[in-house]
């Protein structure tokens, strides 16, 4: 399967597909008699071959998946459901503008790049805090030393 493609999903395979994706992922809800369906997805095959490698396309038939259809409470088609770690995060419906959606799709992949470099961040002080904790066990360990060795000199000196 293509990154680029958008994958047809159906009731049956929805949760498998859908939500076991690492990326952002966009549900177009279709049907197959609508013009405007079909014109809408022209656009967003195009969307999909910009956004290959960063989000996943997905188009549901409401009238052949009803559970899905109804677990979104989707009224309209076409509908676009914007999901990010198996939440919905936007929704368009009827109309749908590619610059609109475009721009979410930018701003949604920034905000996760951003969410990454902070989680990198904390990650690397995690490891730098976890890195200093061992020398200063051993300037410990090493000002006990001392500190017994001086014990034992003024023990001989006092005899």
């Amino acid at each position: 399967m293509n990154n680029n493609e958008i994958v047809e999903v159906t009731d049956a395979t929805f949760d498998y597909e859908v939500l076991g994706v690492d990326k952002p992922s966009l549900i177009y809800f279709t049907v197959s008699w609508s013009r405007a369906c079909r014109d809408q997805l022209e656009i967003l095959e195009d969307l999909a071959d910009e956004y290959q490698d960063k989000v996943r396309f997905f188009k549901l038939d409401i009238e052949r998946s009803p559970r899905i259809k109804s677990r979104f409470k989707v009224r309209l088609a076409p509908t676009v459901v914007i999901l990010r770690t198996g939440e919905e995060v936007r929704r368009y419906s009827t109309d749908i503008d590619p610059v609109e959606l475009a721009d979410y799709l930018e701003e949604l992949l920034q905000d996760i790049e951003l969410v990454k470099k902070q989680a990198k961040e904390i990650l690397d002080g995690e490891k730098q805090k976890k890195k200093k904790v061992p020398k200063r066990k051993k300037k410990v360990k090493k000002v006990k030393k001392i500190e017994k060795k001086e014990e034992k000199r003024g023990g001989k000196e006092k005899k």
